[in-house]
């Protein structure tokens, strides 16, 4: 779907409706419907940080407050059940 929202914008330009529209239909539409069937029977998703380049360089320590700092990280709902099994 973002594949076909990507060329299609490339081909025909920025249109804000379209652009309002197609996030909405997203973020309103197709994400519950994905998502709703695995939070069933009292099941839940919790975010997590997955990122395949994670390492001592995308990371830091603030040395006034100890807060850990992670860069160019990516943090996505994922299913556990896929990176058990990989």
């Amino acid at each position: 779907m973002d594949a076909f929202y990507e060329e299609d914008m490339k081909a025909n330009g920025s249109w804000s409706e379209y652009e309002r529209a197609f996030g909405t239909l997203r973020f309103k539409v197709v994400v519950p419907q994905l998502l709703d069937a695995l939070q069933s029977n009292g099941r839940q998703i919790k975010p997590c940080l997955v990122d395949r380049d994670l390492w001592e360089e995308n990371a830091g320590i603030s040395l006034e407050t100890g807060i850990i700092t992670l860069f160019d990280a990516s943090c996505r709902y994922h299913c556990t059940m896929v990176y058990r099994y990989c």
